[in-house]
């Protein structure tokens, strides 16, 4: 697993400890049906029929929907024994924490 998976990963952990997430395909969908989701994370092994629901749900709504890692990693990084095929972060600051991990490195000249 990449560094960049770790701290997303980790990122998502720590919302999870806040009590900041929501798991799973139909609990995502009603967090953004209710506007509490300001991010959606969906992992890249889900089935289509899923992937399909919450691009649509995602799309209908104007959150943002990102694909990373897979179902058992995200359970994993949750603390879940069951696999996780999406989850929602129902909390701005950990949306901008999780999307800097996204955000390319810039380098500088006095690196």
């Amino acid at each position: 697993m990449s560094s960049h998976q770790d701290k997303v990963l980790s990122a998502l952990g720590l919302a999870m400890r806040a009590g900041k997430l929501s798991l799973g395909t139909e609990m995502v969908q009603d967090s953004v049906r209710n506007g509490k989701s300001h991010l959606v994370v969906c992992a890249g092994d889900i089935s289509d029929g899923s992937r399909k629901k919450l691009t649509n749900t995602c799309s209908y709504y104007n959150v943002e929907l990102i694909e990373h890692s897979e179902m058992s990693s995200l359970a994993s990084a949750l603390g879940k024994k069951k696999p996780i095929s999406s989850v929602s972060v129902n909390d701005l600051n950990f949306k901008i924490l999780i999307k800097k991990q996204f955000a390319p490195t810039v380098k500088t000249e006095n690196d």
